[in-house]
């Protein structure tokens, strides 16, 4: 498992304190970004995969949808997930379900293999998105073949005091924010010798996990 942890100013995305008795871990939203579940709430993402391109897939059900890549033919290597915030909670980290594939292994031609970066806004227009880390490829799939990994990304604003007692609130009626996932290989230009027509590191879910209070404010 991939572990980042993030610190950055109030200003960027607000933060939250919390009062009441909490329940702690709670998942608050999740988006299958495969099945694009709920519906909507992905942009710029490939097609759903293994159903339009048959592969191995990390093993995922034939003809499913499973994954969607950031970065294919023809299009930025970029996609953006709707994520939302419910009343009365913190939101702590994100989950996000990835494929660690073969992109990166010596004789496919894509030294970033399927590196990419995360950022957060508060609107899909953003001017400025907030940069929360860097989910690594691993070299592991030369040997082991490419794997579903997770990574856990932490959206944590750091005061003077109780750091399990902040984060992303949702105030009373709830927020939205969005997550950008970017193929470093796309920025760089140096896809593997499969990126057509499989594209490039493939995403399966986004998940939103924080706090759940009796009273946000």
């Amino acid at each position: 498992m991939v572990l980042l942890i993030l610190a950055f100013s109030a200003s960027v995305l607000g933060q939250t304190n919390a009062t009441g008795t909490p329940v702690n871990n709670a998942t608050l939203d999740i988006v299958h970004v495969g099945e694009d579940a709920p519906a909507g709430r992905i942009t710029g993402f490939g097609p759903p995969e293994p159903q339009t391109h048959p592969g191995d897939w990390g093993g995922a059900t034939p003809g499913s949808a499973f994954y969607r890549v950031l970065w294919f033919e023809g299009d930025e290597p970029f996609g953006i997930v709707k994520l939302k915030i419910p009343p009365h909670t913190i939101a702590r980290r994100l989950e996000i379900s990835y494929l660690n594939g073969l992109s990166g292994c010596p004789g496919f031609g894509s030294p970033e293999g399927d590196t990419f970066d995360v950022y957060v806004a508060n609107q899909l227009d953003a001017a400025d998105w907030a940069f929360i880390g860097t989910v690594v490829w691993d070299s592991s799939a030369c040997t082991v073949g490419d794997q579903e990994r997770d990574a856990v990304l932490y959206l944590r604003y750091l005061p003077q005091g109780n750091q399990d007692d902040v984060g992303l609130g949702g105030g009373s009626k709830g927020k939205e924010i969005f997550v950008r996932l970017v193929s470093t290989a796309g920025v760089a230009n140096q896809p593997w010798a499969g990126f057509n027509p499989f594209g490039q590191v493939a995403i399966h879910s986004v998940k939103l996990i924080g706090k759940i209070t009796k009273k946000g404010q």
